[in-house]
């Protein structure tokens, strides 16, 4: 999760946590809607300074061969909370938000059936 080489990676590790969700978690839900507005349990909330440097690393080199994660990578970084600590932690983890909702958005049919297969197990 926290190397990655290209978007189609970062893209893959987003679908197979997605879809972790989904099955972990469909029947606690009776609606879609509601598990749809609960995305933000999902995302990760990477503290480790090792992990946090090695993710931020990752989507610097991504960003390089990728407009969409050049766009995440920058809008993260614009408003000065990038360095050494904390702050940096605060970038890496809205840029994974960002992809997981990005990539939730544009593959939610394919949650919602997941979600539905679950429902009727």
């Amino acid at each position: 999760m926290y190397r990655f080489t290209s978007e189609k990676r970062l893209f893959a590790w987003a679908d197979m946590t997605l879809q972790d969700w989904v099955k972990n978690n469909a029947v606690d839900y009776d609606d879609f809607e509601d598990m749809k507005n609960d995305i933000g349990d999902v995302l990760p909330d990477v503290t480790d300074v090792k992990y946090v440097m090695d993710a931020f690393n990752s989507f610097a080199r991504t960003a390089r061969d990728s407009d969409y994660i050049k766009g995440v990578f920058d809008c993260a970084n614009s408003c000065g909370t990038c360095g050494y600590d904390a702050p940096m932690t605060t970038a890496v983890n809205l840029m994974y938000g960002a992809v997981i909702s990005t990539y939730f958005g544009r593959n939610i049919g394919k949650y919602r059936l997941l979600w539905s297969e679950c429902r009727k197990a």
